[in-house]
């Protein structure tokens, strides 16, 4: 939806400000009645997206799940702003990353991230040895996706030689057999959001971040501003001159309204006074 703000100066100029939560290429036609357009209307806005939002932006590819023993495992980071909008261009001043590849007993420490023109960042890496690690992928402290991920690298499944082909089906033979370990940190984290819904009621801010709490620019003006419409659709903006000459009138008839009971008021007031003064004055002998 479209939010919108127009104030009426009163001298035939008007400042109309709106927003829009969908990055793209908008006409906006500014309108007299239905049918006849203002100056060049209609006019192109180019709405562009906002920064890149952490919890919004999301991973793709392979290799943030499953690799391979020795081989170049791939993934990608795509950024979005707090409304899904795709972010173009670079994005390291606002979204840089801190990647991390641990398992019980290793840690991949050797990858490569390259960034793009196009608003992703490519990972690479070449894992030394079998097992299932946590990835986490996060920005300025704050998770990307849905991360942290289960990783799995497994063992090439083409073997050079007989001899190996033996020992590596044995190998596969365990790994396959064997359960991925569970994450004890998603684990507990399932618990703590059960007991967050079940005190709350609602889970809707359990993931909030701090800039999530705060108060829009579109809230704040709808808080501030009760009074003033708000409309999803541009062409409605000829009627809102007319809604405010509305508004204007009933707040002038609710003043005509409270100056006539003030002065009602003070007419009794004033005819008090004078039925007071004309009671006759008892000398100081006839109270006596």
């Amino acid at each position: 939806s479209t939010f919108a703000e127009i104030t009426d100066h009163d001298d035939g100029s008007y400042t109309v400000k709106f927003s829009t939560k969908v990055a793209g290429v908008y006409t906006c036609s500014v309108m007299i009645g239905a049918d006849e357009h203002v100056a060049d209307s209609p006019y192109v806005v180019k709405v562009l997206p906002g920064r890149p939002f952490p919890r919004r932006c999301c991973i793709k590819g392979k290799g943030y799940r499953v690799a391979e023993l020795g081989a170049k495992a791939c993934f990608s980071v795509e950024a979005l702003d707090r409304f899904g909008n795709a972010v173009l261009g670079r994005i390291s001043e606002y979204l840089p990353l801190d990647i991390k590849i641990v398992s019980s007993t290793n840690e991949i420490c050797d990858f490569d991230i390259v960034e793009t023109e196009a608003g992703h960042y490519f990972v690479t890496y070449t894992p030394t040895s079998v097992g299932y690690y946590r990835l986490t992928v996060e920005s300025c402290g704050i998770s990307i996706g849905e991360s942290p991920y289960s990783l799995e690298v497994r063992v090439t499944s083409s073997p050079s030689s007989g001899e190996n082909e033996s020992a590596i089906e044995v190998i596969e033979g365990n790994i396959v057999s064997d359960p991925p370990p569970s994450d004890q940190v998603k684990l507990w984290e399932d618990i703590a959001q059960q007991e967050y819904l079940t005190l709350d009621g609602d889970d809707g801010g359990w993931a909030s971040t701090d800039e999530d709490e705060k108060e829009t620019e579109e809230e704040r003006m709808t808080r501030e501003n009760p009074d003033v419409p708000i409309i999803t659709n541009l062409e409605d903006l000829y009627k809102i001159p007319r809604m405010q000459k509305a508004l204007r009138e009933q707040e002038r008839k609710k003043k005509a309204v409270k100056l006539r009971q003030m002065r009602k008021r003070l007419e009794e007031m004033e005819d008090d006074d004078d039925a007071e003064s004309k009671m006759p004055e008892k000398s100081i002998t006839e109270l006596d």
